[in-house]
């Protein structure tokens, strides 16, 4: 049996299923991505206010192994914040489809003479951009802290 074919009850139930889906992804991702910002401000606060409190110079190789591994730190974060965006555009735009298929944008069908959703959600899937702008702080928790590393 195509999916067509299938009575409408079942259609409906599996749009909400996919719904459910998408939205407990899209949470997941949201999640991840914060979880990810806050892990990094914390190590590299922590690894600054260390270095500041050291008693005596650092070697310079300590400096430049420092220095690669912030630079390494912070570029794994941009990628991994990239991709995620991406998948969260891809997740808002897939519950946005859900949405009008189950009728939230069309007049009459939840509430008499309007809409459940208004037309401006369908942008949902362009916003949220500040997860990923929100990690600009970890960029700049790094130059603090490479900062803080040279100047000891």
């Amino acid at each position: 049996m195509k999916p067509l074919d299938l009575p409408d009850q079942q259609k409906a139930e599996i749009l909400r299923e996919a719904y459910r889906k998408h939205a407990a992804e899209l949470l997941a991702l949201e999640d991840a991505q914060q979880k990810l910002t806050v892990l990094l401000l914390a190590i590299l606060g922590a690894g600054g206010s260390f270095i500041a409190g050291v008693r005596g110079p650092v070697s310079h190789g300590t400096r430049w192994g420092l220095t690669v591994l912030v630079v390494a730190t912070v570029s794994i974060g941009l990628i991994y914040t990239f991709f995620r965006n991406r998948a969260r555009a891809a997740t808002r735009a897939l519950l946005v489809r859900c949405e009008e298929a189950l009728g939230f944008q069309q007049v009459d069908v939840y509430i008499p003479s309007e809409t459940l959703y208004a037309e401006e959600l369908k942008k949902y899937p362009s916003r949220g951009k500040w997860l990923g702008l929100i990690y600009a702080l970890v960029p700049a928790a790094g130059i603090g802290f490479l900062i803080v590393l040279w100047t000891i």
